[in-house]
């Protein structure tokens, strides 16, 4: 699991016709399409840019070697 929210960090829809619908909302909304882009970016930016990365990557090294 990733750890995105759905609705907060993306869209979801339990079929086609229903994601359309979703994403037409986001388009015609347009503080709902700038709250979850930036919410989408700042958790991209916090769980995957390399600093957070390499933090993980020492957190679990320093733990195998103790």
């Amino acid at each position: 699991a990733v750890g995105a929210e759905a609705s907060r960090h993306y869209l979801v829809a339990d079929d086609p016709k229903a994601f359309a619908a979703s994403v037409l909302r986001c388009l015609d909304d347009a503080d709902q399409a700038r709250s979850m882009t930036a919410a989408a970016r700042q958790f991209v930016e916090d769980h995957f840019e390399w600093d957070a990365i390499g933090a993980k990557l020492d957190g679990l090294v320093t733990k195998v070697v103790s």
